[in-house]
């Protein structure tokens, strides 16, 4: 296969080229340059990939791109094996749409039902959600499957192992018999196989060998917390380690928003950058960060991906990521051209299952430097209402854990 040099080679329209500039995508990765040319020739596929590959804009791209079928019925459908994975792509592929007048619906347990039935109602070209979930909507009449012309099961290993196949079973008899079928899995035991040759017409098979890691010269650690010492934690490490440029990760905005006001009543000087934010005004935040005058960034996934800043010395997950693939894009903000860098983790008891998917791929070491015991308890984002208006606080040079005076 030919190298690819940039996404301008692959068979995708201006708009979604556009949107992954500004995302700061460059190069794909190797499923995504393997798989998005077959996507968009129409046949059936068996894509064997691990996470963290890239496969979400692998099949996302070139379905995104395709002219909607129906402006209130969705074209495309994803069945993911759980409500975060579910969200996770949805949150990816609408990050790149730019101009591009796609929508992207998720539908999962754990959000009210009637919220997700509106979404639907607005129109969406691509829902992704779980089958338990998606099989509701259909019932109530919410979700019209008639005009699905691709169908994408997404860990397809997984599904199965959580007992959806019925569901999904369900969901497979409601489509088109002409359709599109994509199956994406990490290992193909017997029951995915049957899966595929129930499904799937003359499927080509593809496989990715190797998912990306983090670079050798980031050095990982965890740190086990509580919810309420989480802050706590946080606040010492950065007064013990003093990291000169480093980011912290969170989930949702909220939290972004709640822990940047947090440390900075604390005295640790910082800025947070979430996609509420103008892009003026993310513009100005990063200038200050790549220039040094910035020790300490908080942010949201969205900013995961596409920054490449110099220096950054530490990377934080404030909570454990839910996929291996946040981990390494997150990671990856350090440990860069050739540079030292560390990745720390705070774990509280319930993340430990979703610390295990990390292990499995990074060595995580436990943080000895730091005694947890006596950290003060503090309630998490809900408990504060208040939102900081960013850039307030006059720069200070110097370390993340240097206190303002």
């Amino acid at each position: 296969m030919t190298a690819v040099s940039s996404f301008d080679t692959l068979p995708l329209g201006p708009e979604l080229l556009q949107g992954l500039r500004k995302r700061g995508f460059r190069t794909p990765t190797p499923i995504q340059e393997l798989v998005i040319p077959e996507v968009a020739k129409g046949g059936d596929l068996i894509v064997q990939a691990q996470t963290g590959s890239g496969k979400t804009l692998a099949f996302g791209l070139p379905l995104l791109d395709q002219v909607p079928v129906d402006e209130k019925a969705p074209t495309t459908l994803v069945v993911a094996p759980t409500r975060e994975l579910a969200k996770q792509i949805k949150t990816e592929l609408a990050s790149v749409l730019a101009t591009l007048p796609r929508l992207v619906v998720a539908a999962s347990g754990g959000e009210g039902l009637e919220k997700q039935i509106k979404a639907l109602e607005r129109g969406a070209h691509l829902v992704v959600g779980t089958p338990g979930r998606l099989n509701d909507l259909v019932k109530r009449g919410a979700l019209n499957l008639k005009h699905v012309r691709t169908l994408v099961l997404d860990e397809a290993d997984e599904i199965l192992a959580k007992g959806f196949g019925e569901e999904l079973n369900q969901l497979v008899e409601r489509m088109p018999a002409q359709r599109q079928t994509l199956l994406f899995s990490a290992t193909m035991p017997a029951a995915v196989q049957r899966l595929a040759d129930a499904t799937l017409r003359k499927p080509q098979r593809l496989k990715v060998k190797e998912a990306p890691t983090t670079p050798l010269e980031i050095d990982h650690f965890a740190l086990e917390v509580t919810d309420e010492t989480r802050l706590g934690a946080l606040m010492a490490w950065l007064e013990a380690e003093r990291p000169f440029m480093a980011m912290v990760f969170c989930r949702t905005r909220t939290e972004t928003e709640w822990l940047a006001e947090q440390l900075s009543d604390k005295g640790f000087e910082n800025e947070y950058l979430s996609g509420e934010l103008s892009q003026n005004k993310r513009s100005q935040i990063l200038e200050r960060f790549r220039s040094g005058d910035l020790p300490l960034l908080i942010c949201t996934d969205l900013a995961a991906r596409g920054l490449d800043v110099a220096g950054v010395t530490h990377v934080v997950h404030y909570t454990v990521p839910t996929t291996l693939e946040t981990y390494i894009h997150r990671s990856g903000r350090t440990g860069r051209a050739g540079r030292k860098g560390v990745a720390l983790t705070l774990v509280a008891p319930q993340e430990r299952r979703n610390l295990h998917a990390i292990q499995k791929t990074v060595e995580l070491k436990g943080w000895h430097g730091l005694k947890v015991e006596g950290l003060p308890r503090i309630k998490g984002p809900q408990a504060s209402t208040a939102r900081r208006s960013p850039s307030k606080a006059e720069p200070t040079r110097g370390r993340a854990g240097t206190k303002r005076r």
